[in-house]
């Protein structure tokens, strides 16, 4: 009876004998000593668990006092189903939270999916149970936790109401959840139950930086406020919150007040990485260069080592390069000995495109090691910039051929558009656009730009009204469209039809300009007027009426609006100066030199005084070989300076022939008319069509010779563009100015003298 008892259950005293000796025999060492013996072990705690004995695998790991980093991703997965048999919350909480903060274990893909798994056991556990009310609050905690963890806030919400008793911890993690989704309803109603509760929520550090980030990405920037006010020693921390509030909600002159309030604070607190990440962001945004470099002092004057901080790095050399001061950026990104990372690189990208130098940011962008789309859209926006058509094609190769997926990205996509319109290829921007699959409003909008900026209005139109829902960036940009190509009837039309609440003012800006370019000077004051019934005055606005009456040369007018702007916008130096050159350049369109020179010196003096250095013209032109050469007014500092201030007089041999008389109304400075009698000669334009007429005395091309200015084309070299074209036969000139493009061919333009 026995052999056959023995033989029967043979397999099951195998298993029995099996484990036991294991256990006694892993019970008997207190260090694991090889990976081989992990195994054992995580094989004997199987065994365990497959014969019902939960309590036994909780003993062993505890007489072993293992560290995190002895335990496997199997023996992790046994030791959870363990905690959870045994309704052990409280110990299951301790190690998940261990697991979850340390990087290399949590980070495993396996022991995400054991996460998944542990979790839906629990909820299985949670289900069965009568009176869940009885249950530990810790073990909703791991559920709760899981949940926000993987993106699912709502279920958080759920659980939160099936505890009776919620602790802090409880708490904190629904508000979490609350922040996932921006529900400050449910938010409050929460915050009304913790108040019932016997949470003392002054003494709950992280429950309070939890309602911080609620409040702050809910919008509620007053209760984020009052609860700041309640902490009796704020740390650092709650600091860090609080500046997150006002950057969410773009408060970033109240960050700059709490910026100042932490560094006169009297517990001696220090701004953090996180801290200077946070301001330098504001700072960004508000363009600030004292408050940058205020803030640069400051880090300099820390402990804190930039080489340790990666995204506090690009935050720096952003803020800079938006700031203006792109060398102190370039400084910091040369200063960095640790391996950059691929956003630091973007971030110095950005700054030389803020600092319109888009070939050196294409410079860095072929030395990047690992290029991301972020890489790939600002190199987009650099080829925008310069509107070279020839490399903008070579950077779409490039996408093509390392970044098949480009497709998927709508970022990318309507940058393409807008690249393609900006290099004056309407053809391909209709391409890429008709390729996108679901189309957002900001493709359409990209589109209608592309065909606006290449003066075919009557397009741009017709896509317009294709759409269903335009926003109001649609609106701006349809009539600006309209107002470049002479649609002013329909601009009107337009805007007649755009809901009042959607009127904002780059709406009545366009609108007004539009009027003014078809010199409807009355119907546009009166816009003006009707826009400044319920708005503060708007600088720009006041700039397009003037240039409108200097146009028509009604001096009288120009006089009184220049004194508007001086009486309206003192501080606003810039466009006090722009206002005075154009009052200046009027002076000068009517004979009147010596007030135009007057003027011209007082602007100067102002600018020097009030710290304002004047925007130059710069100008981009691509030769043969696919080099792209930059000139700015009055340059000398390429290598052919000489031969190609030769070419210019010749031009001027040629122009003077032709009848041409240089029109002295477009100087808009007398710096330079010592240097030479006609200082209009030596405009960045001007140099890059010289150098461009240089080369084909040696290299003849057929090819359209394309231009890129950064400025508006100045009225004479215009003229002087057309005239060029009718005297040298069969060229084509590709010039694109801030505003729009020009093509000039037989000595006509495609605006037809309407820029």
């Amino acid at each position: 009876m026995l052999y056959f008892y023995i033989k029967r259950n043979f397999c099951q005293l195998n298993h029995i004998i099996n484990y036991t000796l294991l256990s006694r025999y892993l019970s008997s060492t207190n260090n694991l000593i090889n990976h081989n013996e992990i195994r054992i072990w995580s094989h004997s705690l199987r065994e365990l668990l497959y014969h019902g004995k939960p309590e036994e695998v909780l003993k062993q790991y505890h007489n072993r006092q293992l560290s995190l980093c002895h335990l496997s991703v199997q023996i992790y997965c046994i030791l959870f189903k363990a905690y959870t048999l045994t309704k052990n919350w409280s110990e299951g909480h301790q190690l998940y939270t261990q697991i979850r903060t340390n990087k290399k274990f949590f980070n495993d893909q396996r022991l995400q999916i054991a996460t998944e798994k542990i979790l839906s056991d629990l909820i299985a556990s949670l289900s069965l149970s009568i009176n869940p009310h009885h249950i530990d609050p810790t073990a909703f905690s791991i559920l709760m936790t899981g949940y926000n963890l993987h993106h699912q806030p709502e279920k958080t919400l759920i659980i939160f109401d099936r505890v009776q008793y919620p602790d802090a911890i409880s708490y904190l993690l629904v508000f979490q959840a609350c922040s996932q989704l921006k529900d400050l309803q449910q938010g409050k109603r929460l915050v009304n139950k913790l108040a019932q509760s016997n949470i003392d929520l002054r003494k709950q550090f992280k429950l309070q930086t939890a309602l911080f980030d609620m409040y702050g990405k809910c919008g509620d920037v007053s209760n984020a406020e009052n609860i700041f006010e309640t902490i009796e020693n704020p740390t650092i921390v709650h600091y860090n919150s609080l500046l997150k509030v006002y950057n969410n909600k773009k408060m970033y002159e109240k960050a700059f007040q709490l910026y100042d309030k932490l560094k006169q604070n009297q517990k001696n607190l220090k701004p953090d990485q996180i801290t200077f990440t946070c301001i330098l962001y504001s700072t960004a945004k508000m363009m600030y260069l004292d408050r940058c470099q205020e803030i640069l002092n400051d880090l300099n004057s820390s402990t804190i080592h930039l080489n340790n901080h990666p995204i506090l790095q690009i935050n720096l050399i952003n803020a800079l390069g938006k700031c203006g001061d792109i060398i102190t950026a370039q400084k910091i990104f040369d200063q960095i000995t640790q391996e950059r990372t691929t956003g630091i690189y973007n971030a110095l990208m950005k700054g030389y495109i803020y600092a319109q130098k888009p070939l050196i940011a294409l410079s860095i962008f072929d030395k990047i090691p690992k290029l991301d789309a972020i890489s790939y859209l600002i190199a987009i926006n650099a080829c925008a910039q310069i509107a070279m058509l020839r490399r903008a094609r070579i950077l779409y190769e490039q996408i093509l051929c390392h970044f098949p997926s480009y497709k998927e990205d709508i970022r990318i996509m309507n940058a393409l558009i807008d690249m393609f319109g900006k290099c004056a290829d309407v053809t391909t921007a209709q391409h890429l656009f008709d390729s996108i699959e679901n189309k957002h409003i900001i493709s359409y909008n990209a589109l209608i730009n592309a065909y606006g900026l290449n003066g075919n209005g009557v397009k741009a139109l017709e896509i317009y009204n294709s759409l269903l829902t335009p926003d109001e960036q649609t609106y701006a940009i349809i009539l600006n469209a309209c107002s470049h190509s002479l649609l002013v009837n329909e601009a009107e039309q337009i805007f007649d039809s755009i809901p009042m609440k959607c009127r904002n003012v780059f709406i009545y800006a366009t609108m007004i300009d539009a009027l003014c370019r078809a010199s409807k000077m009355n119907q546009a004051q009166n816009l003006l007027a009707e826009y400044e019934q319920t708005n503060n005055k708007y600088p720009s606005m006041y700039i397009t009426l003037l240039t409108a009456y200097a146009r028509l040369q009604n001096i009288n007018k120009v006089i009184e609006i220049r004194n508007l702007i001086e009486q309206y916008f003192p501080d606003n130096f810039h466009y006090i100066s722009s206002a005075t050159i154009l009052l200046a350049n009027t002076h000068a369109f009517l004979g009147n030199m010596t007030e135009a020179r007057r003027l011209r010196t007082l602007a100067a003096e102002k600018n020097k005084l009030s710290g304002i250095s004047k925007l130059p013209g710069i100008s981009w032109t691509e030769t043969y070989d696919g080099q792209i050469h930059e000139f700015i007014a009055h340059d000398k500092r390429h290598e052919r300076t000489e031969d190609i201030y030769e070419e210019l007089k010749h031009i001027s041999d040629k122009l003077n022939k032709d009848g041409h008389i240089s029109d002295q109304r477009w100087i808009t400075s007398d710096h330079y008319l010592n240097e030479s009698n006609d200082p209009l000669n030596s405009h960045s334009e001007r140099l890059a069509l010289a150098y461009q007429l240089l080369l084909r005395r040696t290299i003849s091309s057929n090819e359209p010779i394309q231009i890129t200015k950064n400025l508006r084309i100045c009225g004479d070299c215009h003229e002087i563009f057309k005239r060029i074209t009718h005297i040298y036969q069969g060229l084509i000139i590709l010039a694109r100015d801030r505003t729009r493009h020009h093509k000039f061919q037989q000595g006509k333009c495609s605006c037809n003298d309407y820029f």
